[in-house]
């Protein structure tokens, strides 16, 4: 009995090393395809990018970059449009947008129809956080070819990304009905769902995502999230920790299991998440406000001081952090006078 129970132990450990093993090679595979391919040399190029998308077929850099070396190496894309497309993806990669743009408008200019350079350059200008630039793009993308399941997807991402929800769920829809296997699709609508507040469909789209693409580090964040809202701590655990074990690199996803910690009152394994968020991303500032409501509960003044002013110091102005910064601020204010306090002696 007890060597049946360590074969199933042992064998789901190396199931989950294997996927996060897999997940890794994916993205080395991809990187070392980009790098052959701004070398001209499209054949390797192919030959690692078929690699990566062998290991995951539902890795969306893997699939669109596969078809892009398979379009150069058969001659339906000049080299030299394909090189400045993979160009402006190295830079991306770098978070350098606007040579990237330029490379992008480079492929576009010289090749106005290919709707993958239109692809990328709508996913660069998302990055940006430029969403007139992408709506304008995504738009041009799905008159360009009504069959485009990813034109779709990346206009719904648009959609979502300003706030109309409405045409969001319709866009990720679309692509669905375009290609039924499109797992990004699926994550997709179950964000724009959470949006209108349709939960129940919204976990049914991220189980569906996740179906597909057992490797999708997203889609386990994001259906963890769903699970935290609905307060079923020890599933959205599970879901943060598999995404970490896919992805040892995924800050939001620690901090996340940080907040279930933190909510659940467990504040040491809670400190532990935010500082491996930071690790891992050191300004990923969410991670510092969550880190001062910690040390708030611990009532460590010194300490929930730091996190707060390393908060502040990172927000800056975003509106979307309006309520946490002006918390924080009286948050900071009251630990510092706490600290700077004079000692009262009666008399």
């Amino acid at each position: 009995m007890l060597t049946k129970m360590f074969l199933i132990v042992f064998g789901a450990i190396l199931l989950l090393s294997g996927a996060a093993f897999a997940a890794k090679e994916t993205d080395e595979l991809i990187y070392r395809g980009v790098v052959f391919a701004i070398k001209e040399d499209f054949p390797s190029a192919y030959l690692e990018f078929r690699q990566a998308y062998n290991l995951n077929r539902f890795d969306p850099e893997a699939d669109i970059y596969l078809q892009i070396a398979e379009d150069a190496k058969q001659g339906l894309v000049p080299l030299s449009t394909a090189v400045n497309i993979f160009k402006g993806v190295d830079y991306l990669h770098k978070k350098y947008f606007n040579p990237a743009l330029e490379e992008l408008d480079a492929a576009i200019e010289a090749n106005p129809e290919y709707t993958k350079a239109h692809l990328i350059r709508c996913n660069i200008f998302l990055e940006k956080k430029d969403y007139k630039s992408a709506s304008a793009g995504s738009e041009k993308m799905v008159a360009m070819d009504s069959s485009f399941a990813q034109g779709y997807n990346c206009r719904g991402r648009v959609n979502l990304a300003m706030g109309m929800h409405e045409q969001a769920v319709r866009d990720f829809s679309t692509a669905i009905e375009l290609d039924d296997n499109y797992s990004e699709a699926y994550d997709n609508r179950g964000n724009a769902r959470i949006k209108l507040g349709i939960l129940d469909s919204a976990l049914s789209d991220f189980n569906e995502s996740l179906r597909i693409d057992r490797f999708y580090v997203q889609a386990y964040n994001d259906r963890g999230n769903i699970l935290l809202h609905l307060k079923q701590y020890a599933k959205a655990i599970a879901d943060y920790s598999k995404a970490i074990e896919l992805d040892a690199g995924c800050a939001k996803a620690y901090n996340n299991r940080g907040v279930v910690y933190r909510r659940q009152e467990k504040y040491l394994e809670a400190l532990n998440d935010f500082n491996m968020a930071l690790k891992v991303d050191p300004e990923f500032t969410a991670a510092y406000f969550n880190k001062g409501l910690v040390f708030d509960k611990l009532f460590k003044g010194r300490e929930a001081a730091a996190a707060y002013g390393d908060f502040l110091g990172r927000a800056g102005k975003d509106e979307e952090q309006e309520q946490n910064i002006a918390y924080a601020r009286q948050r900071l204010i009251f630990w510092r006078g706490q600290e700077t306090g004079k000692d009262i002696v009666s008399k």
